[in-house]
């Protein structure tokens, strides 16, 4: 028997490795397919409308028409203006721009070109082919020229055109979705087929690194490797038309290799949620911190304001700082202009005045900062600067993170899922102040259940411990300070020493001094947010106002808070997890949503626990949620909404993140579902749902 079973390893080791081997040769021709180009001479109009929506525009002497226009191609030829009469003096003044960059510029009379606009051959070369132009034409002329125009949503006449020129087309639509999934396969026989986990020599370079503590920078270095290739292949498909062979190659021998180097630490982390946590939390930040351009979080191009100001040792609360005049390319959502911005030279000594400052406590912006000091230090790109501020925050989180799985005594599968959201991705990978209070809120949560059930007696370091992060959410978003409210559901707390009550004591009084310290004598006259004034003025928010409102009304206050989750929980619901993403305006498939959801559900019931909350202590947990909720609405209509309003305006669902956590642990019991080597289940549904979400975020920047 154990023959005919060697005989059959032998047999399906042979069929795997020819099954590799013909997916090599495949990927290798399709690519060189892939590659092959023909040249396409276009001919056609610039646009798509009926008759009956073209119109006539006059153009006075002197006027100027301004016509963005897009088209695909590698040469631009000619163009010719659509005229509704051709005179002899009708002289105009035509001008193309690109990027603002004049590419042609003359005077000439249409009533002998007959609107021909003869480009001298532009070529663009391996440019970006997606063509974005600006064409402005002047009436030079003592008569008004007629054109035939249509008219865009915001009633800007728009003068009909063709164009003419040749365009680079090479053969891969198809073939490059046959390329990802030979991919796909390949990684797949390799995960599956190929038993790296018990190889000698594998154990020993795995023992090697973990001994040097080298294990996670070595994934970190393989995955930064995988999204530099990828963004490259990127940067070349969609930008310039072309396929890199090389590139290519790089991806199919580096992406199986980070793969089996990934799976082989999470089996050697031995079902530890803690640790697998940080070995799937390193890439997904990593994807996800690329895949969002700079600056497309919310409010994120204030936050690194001040991360950008703290970086420079400046503490204090300022209204302004000087950033490197190469930082404005950041705010083009553009994956080809951030890839070439990456790797672009950036002189810090040229600087510009900014005003984009939030006036949130430097504290919240150490971590970052120093990822921003870092690439200053190594002379990076802004970009490559910016880059690293996010992924120090993202550290932060990961860090945080795991340790909360760690400290938390039951329901860990619930908060690795939880943790793991596309919302709290996005925040932790952001240069967000949001990502250390969620990270702080769910850590000071899994800290105190530690305490109620593995802890006789609280200790000077727990008091210590919980009283800096008390003080650390106290200066940035104190709305969320109930959640200290968990701690007087401890036994332990009735035995306190007087010495230790000094210490709480001494927390109490230190946050309030130096919130005071920092808002009132560390503060230059700040702007804040500068978007806000122009909002706060428009909507007639006026703070004291409202303030008596609520206070001399409160029933109509709760109806206000009741109206807003009427007309507003489904996007609470939605955005709380992650749809949409960046300025809301990233989709993300609803199926997804509502899988991850379920799975988040289910995640509460498994696993072996003899921890549980009683009644009254559910009951206690309830309170504080509602007190932080309605901290939150009432927040955001004294400083959001205009007085008197009955919906409450600028609430969004990450803003529930450190509170939901709770609510969910409500639904713990004492049964539970024992579902087999649930942790290995539970991480691939997670890598998985995170590759479908990394796909939404492409397809809304690309």
């Amino acid at each position: 028997m154990a023959a005919y079973k060697s005989k059959f390893l032998n047999y399906k080791k042979g069929i795997n490795t020819c099954l590799v081997f013909i997916s090599f040769t495949v990927i290798l021709g399709l690519l060189f397919f892939m590659n092959r180009s023909e040249i396409v001479q276009i001919d056609q109009p610039g646009y798509s409308v009926n008759k009956n929506e073209i119109h006539e525009e006059t153009l006075s002497r002197g006027k100027t028409l301004d016509i963005p226009f897009d088209i695909k191609m590698n040469r631009l030829d000619s163009l010719k203006l659509e005229l509704a009469d051709s005179r002899a003096g009708q002289n105009v003044h035509i001008t193309v721009l690109k990027d603002h960059n004049k590419l042609y510029e003359e005077d000439i009379d249409l009533g002998i070109t007959k609107g021909n606009i003869e480009l001298n051959h532009i070529d663009y070369g391996s440019q970006d082919i997606r063509k974005k132009f600006q064409m402005e034409v002047r009436n030079d002329s003592e008569q008004p020229i007629k054109f035939l125009v249509s008219y865009d949503d915001n009633d800007q006449a728009n003068i009909l055109f063709s164009y003419s020129g040749q365009n680079k087309i090479y053969h891969q639509t198809i073939l490059t979705g046959l390329l990802i999934i030979l991919l796909i396969v390949l990684s797949t026989f390799i995960l599956f087929n190929f038993n790296v986990s018990t190889s000698e020599i594998t154990n020993i370079i795995f023992q090697k690194l973990k001994k040097l503590k080298l294990s996670y920078i070595l994934e970190v270095m393989l995955f930064l490797t995988v999204i530099l290739l990828l963004m490259s292949s990127i940067n070349y498909y969609f930008y310039y038309q072309m396929i890199k062979i090389p590139i290519y190659i790089g991806l199919i021998i580096v992406t199986p290799l980070f793969i089996s180097y990934m799976v082989n630490l999470i089996l050697m982390a031995k079902k530890d949620l803690s640790k697998i946590f940080v070995i799937i939390a390193l890439p997904i930040c990593m994807l996800y911190m690329f895949l969002i351009i700079p600056n497309a979080v919310p409010d994120e191009v204030t936050h690194f304001g001040k991360a950008y100001l703290t970086s420079t040792f400046c503490f204090t609360n300022e209204n302004h700082f000087y950033v490197p005049e190469a930082y404005s390319n950041l705010t083009h959502y553009d994956y080809g202009i951030f890839y070439q911005n990456l790797f672009s030279n950036t002189n810090y000594d040229e600087v510009v005045k900014s005003t984009l400052l939030t006036s949130y406590n430097s504290v919240y912006y150490m971590i970052p900062a120093a990822g921003i000091f870092i690439g200053r230090v190594l002379n990076l790109s802004i970009t490559g600067a910016f880059l690293m501020g996010r992924f120090f925050n993202a550290l932060l989180f990961i860090g945080l993170g795991s340790l909360s799985i760690k400290k938390v005594p039951y329901a860990k599968l619930l908060f690795f899922v939880y943790l793991l959201s596309p919302m709290m991705i996005q925040e932790a990978v952001s240069m967000s102040i949001d990502c250390m209070i969620n990270a702080v809120t769910i850590f000071v949560i899994a800290y105190i259940l530690e305490m109620k059930f593995k802890n006789d007696r609280i200790a000077t370091k727990d008091i210590v411990i919980l009283g800096s992060l008390f003080v650390v959410i106290l200066l940035g978003k104190y709305n969320y300070l109930p959640v200290f409210g968990l701690l007087l559901i401890l036994p332990s707390l009735k035995k306190l020493t007087k010495k230790q009550w000094l210490y709480v004591l001494g927390f109490l009084c230190l946050g309030p001094i130096l919130y005071f310290i920092y808002s009132r004598l560390l503060t230059a006259p700040s702007s804040g947010v500068s978007s806000s004034a122009g909002y706060i003025l428009e909507t007639g928010v006026n703070t004291p106002a409202q303030v008596n409102l609520v206070l001399h009304n409160p029933i109509y206050f709760i109806k206000v808070m009741l109206n807003t989750l009427l007309k507003s929980g489904e996007f609470y619901f939605y955005s709380f997890i992650g749809r949409p993403l960046s300025w809301l305006n990233v989709d993300v498939y609803w199926a997804l949503i509502f899988v991850y959801f379920i799975a988040m559900f289910l995640s509460i019931y498994i696993g072996k626990t003899k921890y549980y909350l009683k009644k009254f202590e559910k009951a206690w947990i309830l309170v504080l949620s509602a007190i932080m909720v309605i901290g939150i609405f009432f927040a955001l209509y004294i400083t959001w909404t205009g007085v008197g309003g009955d919906i409450i305006l600028g609430v969004q669902g990450r803003y529930f993140i450190p509170i939901v956590i709770l609510l969910l642990l409500l639904l713990k019991g004492k049964s539970v579902y024992n579902l087999h080597q649930y942790e290995y289940k539970y991480t691939s549904f997670i890598l998985i749902f995170h590759c479908l979400v990394a796909y939404c975020i492409f397809l809304g920047f690309v």
